[in-house]
């Protein structure tokens, strides 16, 4: 939430025509909520060619180019975009299966359909990856169809008057302390779609998140889960203010200390010290939400197969292909939709507890004398291992070894003592591998598609964690073996 003491430049945010697109003025509806998450994009789909060499390459791995027949000429056949094509009777805007198109932030939806809507495809909704399935005796990939379109995300309500950010900002200042002396100073707020202003009112310090879209306080999953956390006695920020209709929380103002920052001047007993009590933070977590109702937002959402895929897939797509620009051949797309298909439903299977969803070094906090959480609004259900790989494999901060390995261990025994040792510790390397492709792929995103290098420097440290972990499992050499023949930092 609060990064740099220093003021920094922040962007206009973009026309709320630009964010959804919205025909005739008319919105889609919202779909049940599943969590917040990067921008959707196109897919990676697996092109095979069937030809007279069979073996390793195109006849085994391949599919029958479209608008053939077998033994039959080439019949000409123009591209169709799956998107655009007239839904089957059920499907689309009036079917049960029909979902919105909705986006996020300064994400546009891909494309709208009849009232406001897009049709969706049968393939389109299935999950984002599939391994390779067996027919007639051969192993063939299918094609990955597109990313998914977010269907957690309501359309982007319009601001009374079409307020701009600083507008908002300003009229919410005057209206609740006019007369006051008031200095505000833009914070940084990493990848965030909200914006973040330090406000001093009468020299007391407050943060204001700006969110993009007006709020029902009751409804905003930061609000909700805050308010849960911090019963459980967890070291959340006080709301001091809210004004929904402006989009404006006024928070308690955790300084600029992050656990990033402490570690750098400490010994190590203090950075042993900051570590368990992070981890001690992590059982109160699970232990309390264990015994609460579930009824919130975030005990409705979870890492599953499918979420998993998604965050695998945009590591594909916006690392691979748009950061480090690869080119992959057949076999190496065969094997990669593979591994991340193991991968994804190994993970899918294991027992869920609530989760932070973003628990590192940058999110914690030192204020006060304790560690204290931000970001946690996408908090969701997910393995036991998830936060323990976000925190011990984090992207920002070297650990060594054994350092990590003791810590683990630790946690095991505070947090699931009747699982066993071996068990865990795969669970947390592969969750781990799955946590540093994901960030890999959100630092390819901000790289290539918003410009950003702040990021960069966390790449080779990611890749090398990644590497370590990838390197353990027989099972996943093949997808090693196809990510380093485009990454030379996994070999």
């Amino acid at each position: 939430m609060v990064r740099f003491r220093q003021p920094v430049a922040v962007p206009r945010l973009p026309a709320l025509h630009d964010v959804v697109r919205v025909p005739g003025g008319r919105r889609g509806a919202a779909g049940p909520s599943r969590g917040a998450d990067p921008p959707s994009g196109a897919g990676h789909p697996i092109r095979g060619r069937r030809g007279s060499d069979r073996g390793r390459r195109g006849g085994r791995l391949g599919q029958r180019p479209v608008g053939r027949r077998p033994g039959g000429p080439r019949r000409a056949r123009g591209r169709v975009d799956r998107r655009h094509r007239r839904p089957r009777r059920g499907v689309g805007d009036g079917g049960a299966g029909g979902r919105a198109a909705r986006a996020q932030g300064s994400e546009a939806a891909d494309g709208p359909g009849r009232h406001g809507k897009e049709a969706v495809t049968r393939d389109e909704r299935r999950a984002v990856v599939r391994s390779a399935r067996r027919r007639g005796g051969r192993r063939s990939p299918e094609l990955l169809p597109a990313l998914p379109g977010r269907p957690d995300i309501a359309p982007v309500p319009d601001f009374p008057g079409g307020a701009t950010p600083d507008g908002r900002v300003a009229r919410y200042l005057d209206d609740r302390f006019g007369g006051r002396e008031v200095r505000v100073s833009p914070l940084s707020g990493d990848a965030s779609t909200r914006r973040y202003y330090r406000v001093s009112v009468d020299d007391r310090f407050s943060v204001l998140s700006l969110n993009p879209e007006p709020f029902d306080a009751d409804k905003l999953p930061f609000v909700v889960i805050r308010n849960l956390m911090a019963g459980w006695g967890l070291p959340v920020p006080e709301i001091r203010d809210m004004e929904g209709a402006l989009g404006i929380l006024l928070l308690e103002d955790l300084g600029d200390l992050t656990l990033q920052e402490a570690l750098k001047g400490a010994g190590a007993a203090k950075k042993k010290e900051l570590y368990r009590q992070a981890l001690d933070q992590l059982v109160v977590l699970q232990r309390e939400a264990a015994r609460a109702p579930q009824r919130a937002v975030c005990f409705q959402v979870a890492f599953d197969f499918e979420k998993l895929s998604w965050e695998l897939h945009f590591f594909w797509k916006h690392f691979l292909e748009a950061y480090r620009r690869c080119d992959l051949s057949v076999e190496d797309r065969a094997s990669i939709a593979d591994g991340f298909h193991r991968l994804s439903a190994e993970i899918a299977s294991w027992p869920r507890v609530l989760t932070h969803r973003d628990f590192h070094s940058r999110n914690l906090m030192s204020h006060g004398g304790r560690l204290c959480w931000i970001d946690f609004q996408d908090a969701r259900m997910g393995p036991v291992t998830y936060d323990l790989a976000s925190l011990l494999r984090d992207s920002y901060v070297d650990l060594d070894e054994e350092f990590v390995a003791e810590l683990a261990e630790e946690f095991r025994q505070r947090a699931v003592p009747g699982e066993a040792r071996d068990t865990f510790q795969r669970r947390f390397e592969l969750m781990s591998i799955q946590r540093n492709l994901k960030a890999l792929g959100t630092f390819g995103y901000q790289g290539a598609v918003k410009g950003s290098r702040v990021y960069l420097p966390y790449i080779p440290r990611t890749l090398a964690n990644a590497r370590r972990n990838l390197a353990r499992y027989p099972e996943l050499s093949a997808l090693r073996r196809a990510l380093a023949h485009h990454l030379e930092e996994l070999r």
